[in-house]
């Protein structure tokens, strides 16, 4: 009977030396993982935001001094930050600041809330924002989020 332990217990040993070659040590390890992201939802959301780079509205000066904005056709979560980044670019406009909102074609509660922070901040430091034209699909989605008064959106043109 101690002779089968003992075969037993080699047999372990044999095993668990070979499991330790098979697998390099740590250093190895971090060595040989992959250090690009991999394929899949990763590589989506980096050509996704480079679309997003390429329709970033830009903002233009106007005769009178104020600048105007041009709102891309979706102004959804995935163009939320393109959309801050070209509104802030107008936050140090001291005159008026037109927004042009005839071409959007899709706005979700992501582009109402940043549109709506932005009006806030230049309504706090007492600079004018006017819009130059809105699209149904603006009115009609403020209204349903209740943010038609922050958006200040009854005395505009359509």
């Amino acid at each position: 009977m101690q002779d089968s332990d003992q075969q037993a217990a080699k047999a372990v040993v044999r095993k668990r030396t070979r499991s330790r070659k098979a697998s390099p040590p740590p250093a190895e390890q971090a060595e040989a993982r992959p250090t690009s992201p991999p394929k899949g939802k990763a590589t989506a959301a980096r050509r996704s935001n480079a679309r997003t780079r390429l329709r970033q509205p830009a903002a233009a000066p106007h005769e009178n001094g104020s600048r105007a904005l041009a709102l891309p056709a979706h102004c959804t979560i995935h163009e939320a930050a393109s959309l801050r980044s070209s509104l802030l670019s107008l936050m140090d406009a001291a005159d008026s600041v037109q927004l042009d909102a005839g071409a959007l074609e899709q706005i979700d509660a992501a582009g109402i809330q940043v549109l709506a922070a932005f009006l806030r901040s230049r309504r706090r430091d007492g600079a004018k924002v006017v819009w130059q034209s809105h699209s149904t699909v603006l009115a009609d989605a403020s209204r349903r989020l209740g943010a038609d008064e922050l958006l200040e959106l009854n005395g505009s043109r359509e």
